[in-house]
């Protein structure tokens, strides 16, 4: 059956009606090898496209994950969720792709006690993939390679897996978590290229991890350099505050030290910072004296 019809050892055990596992203990024991060669041996190196490599890097800064058989390649797996949300990023991979597609499974989390539904979706094992993982892994831990480039869609990639809107005492913020890497990592590879943004990095309490903070006047200047979000579950994580000024009535004999700040050079928002006020303070002043308009963009 196996010779003659190239029936595999998983036809032949379901013709027989016995499991695979008996099927090749009787090749092991009448040592007969396969004549196939496993599917890591067969398949070429698959030339990844510049974009497929930036979707690459957003999905690693975030859920993504490059996993080594013991004895073959890698290959590149995304879990989420949302069904759509990996059917997002695997379409970009899909002449790469595995039989079995995208799978639905249910998984326990003790810290809350419940059952949640995931889906994952993985591509074939193949040397690419090998070659990223010595790059992207040390020690099996993920690092951040020092070549990475930010682009839009990397960021994009990025913020849709492991970013969120949320709100501080007086304003809204982007948040992008970076909980798995190193302090030198990101303030030496990340930081640099969101500067744009004015993108800092924050200890968190819990853990002392740090994530990354992108303050509200920046908010709208990042949602459109990645572009709008690709489904709808989560374009909430779209949905800004557009704060107005109110007058404030005690920083009145601070306006011109205000406005001799601003001349230097100084963003309304490290002015505050200076006086650790709110922002919208400092811009009221500014606005009043036609210093700054509404809707312009920083210096």
């Amino acid at each position: 059956m196996y010779f003659n019809k190239n029936m595999s050892q998983e036809s032949i055990a379901k013709q027989l009606n016995c499991s695979t596992d008996t099927i090749r203990r009787n090749f092991k024991d009448y040592n007969i090898s396969s004549k196939k060669p496993k599917e890591w041996l067969t398949n070429k190196e698959i030339i990844l496209t510049d974009i497929q490599l930036e979707v690459i890097n957003g999905a690693l800064l975030g859920d993504g994950h490059l996993t080594k058989q013991k004895h073959g390649n890698s290959q590149f797996s995304y879990t989420s969720k949302i069904k759509n949300h990996v059917e997002y990023v695997y379409n970009y991979f899909n002449n790469y792709s595995t039989k079995e597609g995208i799978k639905e499974y249910s998984c326990y989390d003790k810290r809350t006690n419940k059952v949640y539904t995931r889906y994952t979706a993985r591509t074939q094992l193949n040397i690419s993939f090998t070659k990223l993982k010595k790059i992207w892994y040390k020690n099996n831990i993920k690092i951040i390679p020092n070549y990475l480039i930010l682009t839009p869609l990397t960021c994009l990639v990025w913020y849709i897996g492991d970013g969120s809107l949320n709100c501080s005492k007086y304003s809204q913020y982007v948040k992008l978590s970076t909980n798995c890497f190193t302090y030198n990592e990101l303030n030496s590879i990340i930081i640099p290229q969101l500067n744009i943004f004015n993108a800092e990095l924050k200890k968190t309490e819990k853990n002392n991890q740090y994530i990354i903070y992108i303050p509200h006047h920046k908010i709208k200047e990042f949602l459109n350099y990645i572009g709008e979000c690709p489904f709808d579950e989560y374009k909430y994580k779209w949905i800004y505050k557009e704060y107005k000024n109110k007058q404030p009535g005690n920083y009145k004999d601070k306006e011109q030290e205000f406005i001799k700040y601003y001349n230097q050079g100084y963003t309304y928002y490290s002015i505050a910072k200076i006086y650790n006020i709110e922002p919208n303070v400092v811009k009221y002043y500014l606005i009043k004296n036609n210093l700054y308009e509404v809707n312009s963009v920083e210096k």
